[in-house]
C-alpha cells in the first residue's frame, strides 16, 4: 500500500484498469469440477479444526448445479449481508451446524 492509500483502495499502478466489477451467473455442468476444487481449497483447513470434512466438502456439486443452487464460501457470516444474502434458517444437517442464506437475483 502506498503512503496515503486507504485499506481496500486500489494501488496507483492499478487505477488505469478502472474499478473492479463482478458478475454472477448460474453454474453450468461444465463448472462442477472447478466448483468442487474451489470448495476443497476453501475448506481444507477446517478438517483439522473440526476433525472431519465440513459440509460443503461433502456436497455433490453436479446435483447442486442441476438444481440451480448457489453456495457462497466464507467463514465470516456477517460478510454475506454486504452481498445481499439473507439468513433464512439454522439447523443441524449431517451432524454439522449449518446457516442457510439466500439472495434474490434479478
Amino acid at each position: 500500500m502506498s503512503d496515503g492509500q486507504a485499506a481496500g483502495e486500489l494501488p496507483d499502478a492499478c487505477r488505469e484498469f478502472g474499478p473492479l466489477t463482478y458478475s454472477l451467473r448460474p453454474a453450468q455442468a461444465a463448472d462442477a469440477a472447478a466448483v468442487e476444487a474451489c470448495v476443497h481449497a476453501a475448506y481444507r483447513h477446517c478438517i483439522e479444526r473440526i476433525g472431519r470434512k465440513p459440509g460443503p466438502m461433502l456436497d455433490y456439486y453436479d446435483e447442486l448445479i442441476r438444481q440451480r443452487q448457489v453456495t457462497k464460501m466464507a467463514e465470516n457470516l456477517a460478510g454475506y449481508a454486504k452481498f445481499g444474502y439473507v439468513e433464512y434458517d439454522r439447523r443441524i444437517e449431517a451432524g454439522l451446524a449449518r446457516v442457510f442464506r439466500r439472495k434474490k437475483l434479478s
